[in-house]
């Protein structure tokens, strides 16, 4: 068995302070730990060990899914049946490239 180690990345206090900051603004974990190079649990280690509690546990909607489900309720639907999926909501637009380069 070939076992390699791999060496941790250690990251300054200013890049600590940088990824509590991203993550609070709404970045997640992965695209943190893209930024640094780093896996994005270990972003999500780095959050735990600074007392940052999780926030982004719920997937995002876009700004039309989440007028679909106004709508819907506004029809009368109910939120239960909405958050079962009973109504499909409208699939996320996928950004281009360069959308993401741009953002």
């Amino acid at each position: 068995m070939n076992s390699k180690k791999v060496a941790r990345k250690t990251l300054t206090n200013n890049q600590i302070q940088e990824i509590i900051q991203l993550y609070n603004s709404g970045i997640s974990p992965k695209e943190i730990g893209e930024k640094f190079a780093i896996f994005n649990n270990s972003v999500t280690r780095i959050l735990r060990k600074q007392g940052i509690e999780r926030n982004q546990a719920a997937t995002k909607i876009t700004k039309e899914q989440q007028d679909y489900i106004i709508k819907k309720y506004q029809e009368g639907i109910s939120s239960e049946t909405i958050a079962k999926g009973e109504y499909a909501l409208p699939p996320k637009k996928r950004k281009t490239h360069k959308e993401e380069m741009a953002s």
